[in-house]
C-alpha cells in the first residue's frame, strides 16, 4: 500500500473516531431523523411521535401528570424545570436510553425506576438525592452514569451499583459520600471510574478486585495513604490522587506494572520519593 493512502486512511479513522465522540445523544438514540421537541408541551400535543424531548426552562411542576402520555420516548431531557421528583408512571417507559436532569432539586428516584429496562446513560446534575430506589441496581442495560453537585447532606450509594453489569463509565462529582460505593467489583465492563470532591478517606476494599478499571481518578477527596492494594490490579493504566492528603509512597508500588500515568499533584510528597518510585516505575510517567 502506498505510504500516503495509507497516512489518509489513518487520518480518515481519526476524524470518524472524534466525531462518535462528539455525537448528539439525540441523533444516537431512538428514530433516525425523528423531531426533537424542544417544548414539553409540543411534545404532549404530538406524543404519539413524541421520541426525543429537550425541555430547558420550562415550569414542569404540574405539567409531570401527562407525563404518562409520552410513554413513547427514548431521549428525554430536562433542565431547570422546577419539579423535584419523576413520577411513577416513568418506570414503564420501555424504550427510555437516555435520561438527563439538570437544575432540578431531585430528592429520589422513583421506586419503579428500575424498571427502565433499556436505559443506557443517565445523568442527575443539581439534585438533592440522598440514596436510591431498592431496584435500582437491575438497570442491566446502563453504560452511563453521572452524578454532578448532588446537594443532599449525604449520599448513601451502599451496593446500588452492583448489579450494573454493563455499566462503563461512572462519574460522581461533587457529592458528600457516606462511603465508597461497594460491590463494583462485580461490574466487568466498568473500564473508567471518576469520584471527585467526594469527601472519601478510603475505598471499598472489594473495589481494588476489580479486574477491568483502565482509568481512575479520586482527585479532591481525604485519601491520606496511598492505596497499595491496586497492586492486585493488572489492568490500572491511569490513576490520579489529585489534591488529597497522601505523605508517603511505598516502594512496594513497583509492582504497578501497568500503570502509564499517576498524577500526585496537591498532595506533600517529598521529590525524593517521587523520585524513587519514578526509578522503580520508569515507564509510568508520574505527574507531581
Amino acid at each position: 500500500m502506498p505510504k500516503y493512502s495509507l497516512i489518509f486512511i489513518l487520518f480518515v479513522n481519526a476524524l470518524f473516531c472524534n466525531a462518535q465522540k462528539k455525537i448528539d445523544v439525540f441523533q444516537l438514540y431512538g428514530p433516525y431523523g425523528s423531531t426533537i421537541y424542544p417544548s414539553y408541551d409540543g411534545a404532549i400535543k404530538n406524543h404519539k411521535e413524541a421520541y426525543k424531548v429537550k425541555s430547558h426552562d420550562e415550569d414542569l411542576n404540574k405539567g409531570l401528570s401527562k407525563l404518562n402520555k409520552l410513554n413513547q420516548l427514548y431521549v428525554f431531557e430536562l433542565k431547570n424545570n422546577n419539579i423535584d421528583s419523576f413520577p411513577e408512571i416513568i418506570g414503564t417507559f420501555k424504550n427510555l436510553m437516555y435520561l438527563s436532569s439538570s437544575g432540578n432539586p431531585l430528592k429520589k428516584l422513583p421506586k419503579s425506576f428500575g424498571e427502565l429496562k433499556s436505559l443506557k446513560k443517565l445523568k442527575l446534575y443539581y439534585t438533592e438525592i440522598d440514596s436510591f430506589p431498592k431496584n435500582f441496581s437491575k438497570l442491566n442495560q446502563l453504560q452511563e452514569l453521572e452524578i454532578q453537585s448532588n446537594n443532599a447532606d449525604l449520599l448513601y450509594i451502599k451496593g446500588a451499583f452492583k448489579g450494573l453489569f454493563s455499566l462503563k463509565k461512572l462519574t460522581i462529582f461533587k457529592s458528600n459520600l457516606k462511603k465508597f460505593p461497594s460491590g463494583m467489583e462485580y461490574n466487568s465492563k466498568l473500564s473508567e471510574v471518576i469520584i471527585v470532591n467526594c469527601n472519601l478517606n478510603e475505598i471499598d476494599s472489594g473495589f481494588y478486585n476489580s479486574t477491568s478499571i483502565n482509568t481512575l481518578i479520586l482527585d479532591n477527596n481525604k485519601l491520606d495513604k496511598f492505596p497499595l492494594d491496586f497492586l492486585k490490579s493488572q489492568s490500572l493504566r491511569e490513576l490520579s490522587l489529585r489534591n488529597n492528603k497522601i505523605t508517603r509512597l511505598p516502594e512496594k508500588m513497583a509492582g504497578l506494572r501497568s500503570l502509564e500515568i499517576l498524577d500526585l499533584r496537591g498532595n506533600s510528597i517529598s521529590k525524593y520519593e517521587i523520585n524513587i518510585i519514578q526509578i522503580l516505575l520508569p515507564k509510568c510517567k508520574i505527574i507531581h
